[in-house]
């Protein structure tokens, strides 16, 4: 699917940003919203002018009682924190902390210039929000359009229609769309294993922890994983002293592996990684 250009963009306060690394992160959806909201203007068929999506937060003040159309509380798998009555930690209900979580994920995508919401003293202004173009000179915002073919980074809708982003982590996920662009600037290296390259890991800002999330896509079929004996997951060697630099992790993507069920994978995945107590990532 066309993409825009997730490497680099500018916040409201004018500094640049290093891409998807600025939303994702943090203890919201907000990396989820935003390539939901994206699939959302790029696949809608009620069209508004204004550029303003179409799918209401709720359809109903009460969220537990929500039996409407598309929501984006239905929409976003929100890991709420739940307690096992259903009753949040502030004394709400699960749906409840969900659209609170999604609140605070859209007002990280509007501090990072990914969306527009309304003034802040106006009790609706999260619901209509408007997804925005993205400008790599930071000059100004306007409402989403597909991109210019040269910013284009082509994901398969099976990232979402089989669970993907709501079952990847923000480290895994940013590696993986980061390892797909690197083979879009690089097309020779489809034919087998490649390092990420340090531009590409500056770009999507990859640190040490995003790294240690190539054995998890390997394990979850996303990759194939080539890596010295002596290295670590993190990428540093042991012994390095007397045995030198090695070799650097080399990964090949695997075109079908989010034909997969993602909820099965990663499951799978992680009893083999042994961190079975991570099942708790997958999301209501």
């Amino acid at each position: 699917m066309p993409w825009g250009n997730l490497a680099r963009a500018r916040g409201r306060d004018g500094r640049l940003l290093p891409g998807l690394r600025a939303v994702g992160g943090t203890k919201t959806p907000a990396l989820q919203m935003f390539l939901l909201a994206a699939l959302e203007a790029q696949t809608r068929t009620a069209l508004r002018g204004d550029g303003r999506t179409t799918i209401p937060l709720v359809t109903s003040n009460n969220p537990e009682n929500d039996q409407g159309g598309p929501t984006w509380i239905k929409l976003v798998a929100a890991a709420a924190a739940d307690s096992a009555s259903g009753v949040s930690p502030y004394g709400g209900y699960r749906q409840e902390n969900r659209l609170r979580q999604i609140k605070k994920a859209l007002d990280r995508l509007e501090v990072t210039g990914r969306v527009e919401l309304g003034a802040r003293h106006f009790a609706d202004r999260y619901e209509s929000f408007v997804l925005c173009r993205e400008h790599e000179d930071g000059t100004g915002r306007a409402p989403y359009t597909v991109p210019m073919r040269e910013h284009r980074l082509p994901l398969p809708p099976t990232l979402w229609l089989r669970g993907w982003i709501h079952m990847l982590t923000d480290s895994e996920l940013l590696l993986y769309l980061a390892l797909r662009a690197h083979l879009i600037a690089h097309p020779e290296l489809s034919s087998g294993p490649f390092v990420l390259s340090r531009s590409t890991r500056d770009d999507y800002g990859i640190s040490k922890d995003n790294y240690e999330s190539l054995r998890e896509l390997h394990e979850f079929g996303l990759i194939q994983l080539l890596s010295d004996e002596g290295r670590s997951p993190d990428g540093t060697m042991r012994d390095f002293k007397s045995v030198g630099n090695g070799h650097f992790h080399r990964v090949a993507v695997q075109e079908t592996g989010l034909d997969a069920d993602a909820g099965q994978m990663v499951l799978t995945g992680l009893r083999t990684l042994g961190k079975a107590a991570g099942v708790s990532r997958a999301h209501p």
